[in-house]
């Protein structure tokens, strides 16, 4: 197995795990992962990982330039809806909370809520695959690719 290989193959686990480990760690509601509730976004990384696991096993390395910026690409996305939803969700604990003697404790509670380590995971599955794809002359081989289309 060459490092091209290992780097993708490596690159595709750490991504299809990444869809399962925790994202948002919620006090009382536990951790959100990117599947949960079917989330079609979830779905379209693990998909990505396994295309990319395929791509990988074959050593057909051009097809993970794809694989691996649209790993990336959906994490990013993610990532920022994410941080948009909990600012959302923070502004209505204050909204709704105002005057309300619990409020100090919802605010602790919305406070509290943190990103998690599978952040991590589906950011690094993501840029091995993209090194699997650019080693080895792979930037050759995309920029030959692209030529030919043109």
């Amino acid at each position: 197995m060459n490092p091209r290989q290992l780097f993708a193959l490596i690159g595709s686990v750490t991504t299809m795990i990444g869809v399962f480990s925790p994202l948002i760690d919620m006090p009382l509601m536990g951790s959100v992962n990117a599947f949960h509730n079917g989330r079609s976004l979830g779905a379209a990384i693990f998909i990505l990982g396994v295309v990319s696991l395929l791509l990988s096993l074959a050593k057909k390395y051009l097809g993970l330039w794809l694989t691996g910026v649209g790993v990336l690409g959906i994490t990013i996305y993610l990532f920022v809806e994410e941080q948009l939803h909990i600012s959302h969700l923070k502004e209505q604990i204050a909204g709704n909370m105002d005057g309300n003697p619990f409020q100090g404790l919802a605010n602790m509670a919305a406070d509290s809520i943190q990103l998690d380590w599978g952040w991590a995971m589906l950011l690094v599955g993501g840029l091995f695959i993209l090194a699997g794809a650019a080693m080895e002359g792979g930037v050759g081989e995309l920029m030959r690719f692209c030529k030919k289309r043109n």
